[in-house]
Formats: structure tokens, sequence, C-alpha cells
């Protein structure tokens, strides 16, 4: 990445610290600026004061699941791109998951270059 190039800005929503490590770790190597938050709540939060160009969120979290995050966080900022992870994918939550306009799917445990992969193609329209 150009240093006159302006960081894409990902926010990073999982209920597990070592996961939001991780991928900021390995997607900070890739020239993004991670942003990361332990919850729904903390991840509605971030987008009240920043906005991001994606958001990485885990399905499954501990009060706001990450669909419900979603839906939230369309009303903050509508142009939203967004990735599961989730280690629990049906049918259903892929349905629900498309309906909320989410790009892709990263099944976890996931490989850290399909990661890296999913994010580019996703935000490489404009990098």
């Amino acid at each position: 990445m150009k240093s006159s190039q302006k960081k894409k800005r990902v926010l990073v929503v999982d209920d597990e610290v070592q996961i939001c490590n991780i991928v900021q770790k390995v997607l900070s190597r890739e020239g993004y600026h991670i942003v990361t938050a332990l919850s729904g709540d903390e991840a509605l939060k971030q987008l009240e004061k920043t906005a991001v160009d994606l958001i990485l969120v885990d399905l499954k979290m501990p009060g706001m699941d990450g669909l419900e995050m979603l839906r939230q966080a369309r009303d903050i900022q509508g142009s939203l791109r967004a990735v599961l992870m989730t280690a629990y994918g049906t049918a259903s939550s892929a349905r629900n998951a498309m309906a909320l306009g989410v790009c892709d799917f990263v099944a976890k445990p996931f490989d850290n270059r399909l990661l890296k992969k999913v994010v580019k193609e996703v935000l490489g329209a404009d990098r």
C-alpha cells in the first residue's frame, strides 16, 4: 500500500479476545487499520464514533448476536459492507445474513490466507 493511500478501516467484532487479536495481527500486516470490539454493543459505540469500510462480525455472541448487531449498524452506517465469521453456519442464518447485505462468510476456525483473500475481495473494488 502506498503511504499516500488511506488505510481501509475494518471493525472486528467477536467475543473471543484471541480471535480479535489474531484477525488484527493478520490484517494489520496487510495494511488495514483494525478496530476491535468484544460485543455488539461495543461495536455499535465504535461505529457511532467512526465510520468503517468493513465489519467482520461473529454470528454467535452473548447478548446481541452478529445479525442483530448488523441490523442496528445499518441504522448508523447504511452502506456498510460486512463479512460474517461463524462456526455455526446454517441455511437459515445464511439467508438472514444475505438479507442484511453480508458480502461473504468465513467459517471458524479459519485459515489466515482465506481471511485475507475474502477481505481483499470485499474491499478490493476501491483499493
